[in-house]
């Protein structure tokens, strides 16, 4: 039997409240997919090399979004978020055409 996978572009956003008292927010759009193995359903962003579970659907998701803000909150903080993504050959969509 194959496991169910469901694929979709995950959109989310968080603030980092940093010690000067600033706030930095990041917005993410990213693809995703969550497969049903056995009871489990394991999401990934194989993008970013970041992965989780759940014992739902949305709980995977819900874990899947976790990951990925402590990823890149824990990158952005140790100053190494271009380094990791540059890593995981990650690539920004273009901005041509935005003023």
């Amino acid at each position: 039997m194959s496991p169910l996978c469901y694929g979709t572009e995950l959109k989310f956003s968080w603030g980092i409240k940093m010690s000067t008292q600033k706030v930095i927010r990041f917005e993410m759009r990213i693809p995703i997919t969550v497969e049903q193995d056995g009871d489990w359903f394991i999401s990934a962003c194989p993008s970013l090399d970041v992965y989780s579970q759940g014992d739902t659907h949305d709980k995977a998701v819900s874990n899947i979004i976790e990951a990925l803000q402590l990823f890149i909150s824990s990158c952005y903080e140790r100053g190494t978020l271009d380094q990791a993504l540059k890593e995981c050959d990650f690539r920004p969509p273009s901005l041509a055409g935005f003023v």
